[in-house]
């Protein structure tokens, strides 16, 4: 017999106390009980960017709802450490890169002004909506580390400095990508993963990351989407990292 799905549920608003978590918010009350439907002695993931809870509803009230803690672990960083440096795209395609950051567990997020950027000078890093989409992000994947935002928007000199000379970055002239990922790395290995903007490398950028012989990946003759490549970056080294 299946198991019945056990929903995630991201909040700030906790109370603890005596094994028992006491939330007082609408937004939770309106999730818990008109979308997703849960009842009382149902078992439910709670969790914050501290703690995650394993818990059953004890109590549903007309403003809170009280839940038994089954299980309370603290949220460790992440042994895989995946840096991305996202390039100034269409905000659609970065908030759907910032979903997967919360689903595979990014390390940490930056955001890169290449020469080729659209609205490389008008930008505005909005870190509230983007937390909010990477949280659902996170609640899909069950996945409970809330990656850092870097909000100000670095440039590609910047970029090349703090990767470490670590920068693997996508190029349709890169390598098979057999030849990057054909073994795994030390657990402190940490990744600086990026690729171009939709209109690709500017020729000065492309000189510098070949003189710094860093790693380039081909990903096949197909064109991609910057997103959709950074998006299957941080699946392909969750995949190649796991035991």
């Amino acid at each position: 017999m299946q198991e019945k799905h056990i929903f995630t549920i991201y909040t700030e608003n906790i109370i603890e106390y005596n094994s028992i978590l006491d939330i007082n918010c609408s937004i939770f009350y309106n999730r818990v009980l008109k979308i997703l439907r849960l009842k009382i002695n149902e078992t439910v993931v709670i969790f914050n960017k501290i703690n995650k809870y394993l818990c059953k509803i004890n109590e549903i009230n007309k403003k809170n709802i009280s839940l038994k803690i089954l299980k309370k672990e603290i949220i460790e960083k992440p042994s895989l450490k995946i840096n991305l440096f996202i390039p100034i795209i269409e905000k659609e395609y970065i908030e759907n890169v910032l979903y997967f950051c919360g689903q595979q567990g990014a390390y940490k997020i930056y955001f890169v002004k290449y020469e080729n950027s659209k609205n490389k000078f008008e930008y505005e890093i909005n870190k509230k909506r983007y937390e909010k989409i990477i949280i659902s992000g996170c609640e899909q994947g069950k996945q409970y580390f809330f990656p850092e935002i870097e909000t100000k928007i670095i440039s590609f000199e910047q970029m090349i400095k703090i990767s470490q000379n670590k920068l693997i970055y996508f190029d349709e002239n890169g390598k098979n990508i057999k030849e990057i990922f054909n073994e795994k790395k030390d657990k402190n290995y940490e990744y600086y993963i990026t690729c171009g903007p939709e209109a690709g490398y500017a020729e000065n950028e492309t000189s510098i990351l070949l003189k710094s012989l860093l790693q380039s990946i081909s990903l096949g003759a197909h064109t991609l989407r910057s997103s959709d490549t950074l998006s299957f970056s941080l699946v392909l080294l969750n995949s190649l990292n796991t035991d």
